[in-house]
Formats: structure tokens, sequence, C-alpha cells
């Protein structure tokens, strides 16, 4: 506890996305759990994909964030006496990342009812995460701590959930799952390469440091996703709910207008 109480400052930024984030989520589950009970199988499969398609968006996004931006935040906010080694704000963002791309399925699992698979998993979770995090705690510090939170679910929930929802509810093979995960990953590492390029040549005080690399982490998480994406099922059908999104959003506005 004393030696996770150093990455506080940067747990309390990757949390406070996380809520943000988990609300998105929050907000789908009504409209999802209503898809699940009428539509048919094959729609309720495509809204799976697009909601994990959005979901990956989000939280691919958010990932490169803390990667490159959360130190010069710390800083910024707290002070250079809380700046950790770059080490640590990358395994918190494996962390949130491993995490955020549960979403999908977490809402899919719990619309569907699907309580009773892996209902002992949690506990399973924390058991591994206390045994690694004393293992490797004392052999790396506070990055064997914070890596075996990451090495915990990878062994449990990471995999089960996707699993239980390709398997028990769509009757699918969960290899196609594991394919589209690599997918994501690999379009994630890009994106980390590519943003390392160029927010490494920053050089400037701290306040607009963080201002152009959040803009450069944004711009080049956007276009990787539309140059990836643009030609998918998945990306069509969030385009048509964003552009009905932005037109009520302009009704509003000009009803508002005297």
């Amino acid at each position: 506890l004393a030696t996770t109480g150093l990455a506080s400052n940067y747990t309390l930024l990757t949390n406070t996305l996380n809520t943000l984030l988990n609300q998105v989520f929050n907000g789908l589950s009504s409209s999802i759990g209503n898809l699940n009970a009428v539509e048919s199988e094959e729609k309720k499969f495509g809204m799976l994909k697009v909601t994990n398609l959005l979901n990956f968006w989000l939280i691919s996004w958010g990932t490169v964030g803390i990667i490159f931006v959360s130190s010069d935040l710390v800083r910024f906010l707290f002070g250079e006496q809380y700046i950790l080694n770059p080490e640590i704000p990358l395994v918190l963002a494996l962390n949130f990342y491993t995490v955020g791309m549960q979403n999908a399925f977490w809402t899919f699992k719990h619309t569907m009812g699907l309580f009773r698979y892996g209902k002992f998993m949690q506990l399973g979770t924390a058991v591994l995460n206390l045994v690694f995090s004393i293992a490797l705690g004392l052999q790396w510090g506070l990055f064997g701590i914070l890596f075996a939170t990451f090495l915990s679910r990878l062994l449990t929930n990471l995999w089960y959930d996707p699993y239980v929802i390709y398997k028990h509810a769509f009757k699918k093979s969960p290899l196609e799952y594991l394919i589209r995960y690599i997918r994501f990953f690999l379009i994630l590492v890009l994106e980390v390469a590519v943003c390392y390029l160029l927010t490494s040549r920053i050089r400037c005080s701290v306040l607009p440091a963080i201002l152009l690399k959040a803009l450069t982490v944004s711009i080049i998480c956007n276009l990787m996703f539309i140059l990836f994406f643009r030609n998918t099922p998945e990306f069509a059908h969030l385009q048509k709910i964003a552009a009905k999104v932005l037109s009520i959003l302009r009704s509003l506005i000009l009803r508002k207008k005297p």
C-alpha cells in the first residue's frame, strides 16, 4: 500500500478518465438491454461489434494520452517531485486499456443475464493479484505491483468474459474475437510509436507541453482510427449515430435562438 501510494496522483487521473468513459457505457445499457430483448441474433452481434469499436476508439485514445500526457499533468498539478519513471505511466496505461476494452462485453453480459458464468472469476483475479503483487513487488517494486494487476487479469477475466459472450450468447468461435483484439492492440502500438516520435520533439514549458502533447495524441489516434476502420460496417454505423446526434444538437441550438 505504501509503495502503490507513490502512484496515487497518476491513478487519480486514470480513475477519473475511467469514470468518465464508464458513463458512456452505463448510458448505453438500457438501449442494449432493449436490443437484446427484441432483436435478432444477427443484429445483436452486429451491435456488439459496433460497441466494441466505439470502445476501442475511446479507450485507445485515453491509453495513449495516459502514456504521453499524464506525467506533465502530474508535474503541473502536484509538482516535479511527484514525477515517476516512464515505465509507471506505461504500465498504468496497459491496465487502463485491458480493463477498458472489457466495457462492451461487460455491458452485453449483464444485459443478457449471463451472470452464472464466471461468478467466482473476480475472486480468482483478486487472489492472483495479491500473490503476483507480493512476488513481483519484491522483485521490481512499484512497476511489479502494477504489472501484477495486468497479469492477474490476463489470466482470468480478460479472456473469459469475451469467451462467454461469443461461445454462450452468440454460439460463435472466440477465435474471431482473439483476431480482432490482436488487430486492435497492434493499431494501439502503432499509435504509441507515432506519438512517441512526435511528442519527444516537444521542448517547452509544462502547460504548453500538455496542450501540444494532448493535441498530438488526439490527432494521431483519430487519424489512425479513421484510416484503419473507415471501410468497415461498424464505422459506417458510428457515422450514422454521430450524424443523428449532431442533427439533434443543431436543432436544439436553433430552437434556443430568439
